[in-house]
This record gives structure tokens, sequence and C-alpha cells, in this order.
């Protein structure tokens, strides 16, 4: 049975549950963390016991780690398209934790490296294998809940200035929009039928959070093609 090697870019709050998956999956194992700051990688192997794990203050030392098989970008939202085209380069297979990225360009940079390098990738869309949604797609194609007219998402995220780790989600140049941070799992799950949709409208209003930075009000709305052809293409938000 092989055992792969994992390296986990950022030790924020998401990177645990990842590192927690890893150790208990039989054919995976931490290898390697990567912090801007050393004395929060140390923290983080501490925290989780994952021993013999090498801490890395640069990125692209740890993805020219020889242990180190698959990278995991946990790091903010304008780095992703960066780190997964060096990871890609070096031939490590991928996990990014959504959004891919932030615009269309940089996701088109990531999809001819990764194309290129013949490696595997998957963006951390959890929702797709959640069993609430799993239900739900099996109910849609048995037909059992009738012909569906209309769907609704919505999420409520709490990001008040202050919270640990979490600055840079205030900061448009780090994070893109609400629309595209916070509300891109909830986007998803709107297709998890798989059965086309005539469209999807997205918007997120001004927030009533005292000290949380207001955007304008944004909203997209994204044509389908039919059943199982739901792939976003260039154009498709207006």
């Amino acid at each position: 049975m092989t055992l792969y090697g994992v390296g986990i870019i950022g030790t924020g709050w998401v990177a645990g549950p990842y590192a927690e998956a890893f150790q208990q999956h039989p054919q995976t194992i931490v290898k390697a963390i990567c912090s801007r700051a050393e004395e929060r990688g140390k923290a983080f192997v501490k925290k989780l016991d994952l021993s013999g794990c090498q801490i890395y203050t640069d990125y692209e030392k740890m993805i020219r780690d020889p242990e180190v098989d698959i990278v995991v970008i946990c790091t903010p939202n304008a780095l992703h398209a960066e780190q997964t085209i060096a990871a890609a380069q070096e031939k490590k297979h991928i996990i990014i934790e959504k959004p891919i990225a932030l615009t269309w360009s940089d996701m088109q940079a990531m999809h001819k490296a990764v194309k290129e390098a013949g490696v595997k990738t998957i963006v951390g869309f959890v929702l797709r294998w959640h069993p609430l949604f799993v239900t739900l797609k099996e109910l849609m194609t048995q037909q059992a809940l009738g012909k569906l007219f209309y769907a609704e998402a919505d999420y409520y995220h709490e990001v008040r200035p202050g919270r640990p780790n979490l600055s840079w989600i205030q900061e448009y140049g780090r994070n893109g929009t609400p629309l595209c941070r916070l509300s891109c799992s909830r986007c998803r799950s709107l297709f998890c039928g798989g059965r086309g949709h005539r469209s999807v409208r997205l918007c997120h209003p001004q927030s009533p959070i005292a000290g949380v930075r207001k955007y304008d009000c944004h909203a997209a709305q994204i044509p389908a093609r039919g059943p199982g052809q739901n792939r976003l293409q260039p154009g498709d938000a207006e």
C-alpha cells in the first residue's frame, strides 16, 4: 500500500481539519507544514501531535521536499494561483481550499500548469459529499420531490474585526468580495442536483455589522446549458 506524504501551506483554522483527516487516513501522513512564522508552525505541529513533521517558513522549499507528494493550499485567496502553479511545476498533487482563485485569468493559468504537469487536483467544495446534499441529489434523481422550480441557499458568516487569523478576509486585495470568499460553497450547493438549471442568481447585501468593511452590492446571473452542463465559462457572470 502506497503511503503519500502531505505538505500543508498555511496554519489557519481551515488547515487543522485537513491535517487531522490526512493523519487518520491509512495512505497519507502529514510530512511538512509551512507558515510564515516558525512559532505558529511549531504550535500547529504540537497541537495536532504531528510527530516527524518538518516545519518550513518558505513554501517554495516545502514543495521541493521529496517526501511531499500532495500539497494542500490553505492560504489567503490571492495566493492560491501562484502556489498552485508552483506546486504543479514540482509535480505535486494539489488540494486547493475554496475559492480556486480571484480572477478567470488566474484560473486559466492554474489549469494550464496542472494539465502540463499531469498532476491531480481537487478544490475543497466539501458540500458535494455532505450527507444532506447527497440525499437531496438522490431524491431529485428519483423525482421524489416533484418538479423543482426554485431553490435558495443562504450563508451568514460572522467576520468581525479582531477574529484570530481572519483579518485578511476583510482585505479586498487578499480575499476578493464576500460573494467570492464566503458564498462560493452556497453557489456550488445550488448545482449539486446536477439536473440543469435555467439560471442561478447570486447576490450579497451590505453588512449590518459595525466595523466590517462594506462593499457595493454584488450580483451575478449564471445561465445553465442543460443537464450536466453547469460548468462556468468566461462571460457567464453579468
